[in-house]
């Protein structure tokens, strides 16, 4: 097929019988990138990342290596910046063990790493807005890093959506091995985040 960018809300006719796919605006994800033994993933696109429900989640381009994959790279394509990770995108990817978020991203939606039960380790921007559940039940996860404000600011700062460091509740429910965590970023802190 042919894919085709448009603007958000924008239409388009297919009077030829080309098999068209939209792509709305600029934030876009392709088929992901899996290594041969199963256990490094790389996810590849621009902008936000498509949010999921509870119910839907298992219909991601990704989800079918939830059973084998150890390792989530992110790599953005044609000159953007991944902005966000969706709602339940990662949810139950029960051998992923480690995750460095890019620091492009501001935003990590509720329930992104629900039940991650192998999640140790978790790099991410020090002033980023953790969504409601977002790591829940990683019952393992014993470091939460923050990457240095710095570093992020060094990316292009004027199209770097800068947002207060947040943590929604629940984000780090039954993470149990989670020792310390720098709150100094921090904003607001949602019920029972820890």
């Amino acid at each position: 097929g042919v894919k085709v960018v448009y603007g958000p809300g924008d239409l388009y006719k297919n009077e030829s019988n080309i098999k068209l796919t939209a792509v709305w605006g600029a934030d876009y994800f392709i088929e992901p990138v899996v290594s041969a033994d199963g256990k490094t993933l790389t996810i590849r696109g621009n902008g936000d990342m498509p949010n999921y429900g509870a119910n839907t989640y298992i219909t991601s381009k990704w989800n079918k290596y939830a059973s084998t994959v150890e390792t989530i790279n992110f790599e953005a394509i044609d000159g953007g910046r991944i902005t966000s990770i969706g709602s339940y995108a990662f949810a139950n990817f029960k051998k992923l063990t480690s995750v460095v978020i890019p620091i492009t991203v501001s935003r990590i939606y509720s329930y992104a790493f629900y039940g991650c039960t192998s999640l140790r380790t978790v790099t991410a921007p020090a002033d980023i807005v953790l969504g409601s559940y977002a790591f829940a039940n990683c019952g393992k996860l014993s470091s939460y890093n923050k990457t240095s404000k710095t570093a992020r600011n060094s990316v292009a700062a004027s199209s770097v959506n800068e947002a207060a460091g947040t943590i929604g509740a629940f984000a780090f429910e039954n993470c149990v091995n989670l020792q310390s965590i720098d709150v100094s970023n921090a904003t607001s802190i949602g019920e029972g985040a820890f």
